[in-house]
Order: structure tokens, then sequence, then C-alpha cells
């Protein structure tokens, strides 16, 4: 299956017939790139879309965030772990992404396991001038 073979809606909006969660749901599995700007992030948005993002990365997709620092403790710990294991997957890549994504208890697990295989990167950005918040 393709992006031509999806047939997508105008438009995705929460509490209509046609909210976020179906569009992403329908693309991830088909795509192969994801980029977001978003204020808040926290990992547990992963728990929405776990299998989809398996086939994601299964397909070579890769995830690129930009978002606020304001992250949980538990995602801070997750980005440690996995940016500090990011090498030890090159070579095995197709197995350890099926294996180690089933494995993932929870999101906290998934989100690390995501950084560790090199599929999800990470940016988060400062606003010291505005004395606000990172917001797309």
């Amino acid at each position: 299956m393709n992006f031509q073979d999806i047939e997508l809606e105008r438009c995705y909006r929460s509490n209509t017939p046609f909210p976020p969660e179906e569009f992403y749901r329908t693309v991830f599995p088909v795509a192969k790139g994801f980029r977001r700007a978003a204020g808040y992030f926290t990992s547990t948005v992963f728990n929405l879309f776990n299998e989809e993002i398996i086939k994601f990365a299964k397909n070579g997709g890769k995830i690129e965030l930009i978002c606020s620092p304001f992250l949980t403790e538990e995602d801070i710990e997750a980005l440690s772990y996995g940016y500090s294991a990011v090498d030890i997957v090159c070579e095995r890549i197709n197995f350890e992404v099926e294996e180690l994504l089933k494995k993932a208890d929870n999101h906290i697990e998934f989100f690390g396991t995501l950084i560790k295989l090199n599929l999800l990167s990470l940016k988060v950005a400062f606003c010291p001038e505005s004395g606000g918040m990172f917001h797309d």
C-alpha cells in the first residue's frame, strides 16, 4: 500500500467524525518520515499508535520532533537511554525494531526504544528572549 491508495479526508479535527488519530493510524504505516513541532510533547502519545509506528519503523520511517523543554522525568530518562544506545543497532535493525518495540511494556520503554533505534529524534526549543514557551 502507498499514499496513492489511501483516501484521506480534507480535514481532521478533534471532536469531529474525522479526528487526528484516524489520520495518523492511516498514514503512519505507509509513511517514510514524520516531522512535527509542538509546544507540548509526552511519550504517552505512543500509546495511541504502537502498531502503526511499528509498521512505520519497519518501512524505514523516521520521526523528527521539536518541542518545548517541558518534559516528564520519565521522558528525560528515556531520551538518555535512547541516545546512549544508538550505535548498538546498526547491523540488526530490522530484527531489533520488531522485537524491541513488541517488548516495550509501556509508552516510556516504547519512546526510549524509538530513540535507541534512531527512528525518532527530539530537539528541545528554548525561548529565553520571549520568556514564554515554544509553541507551533
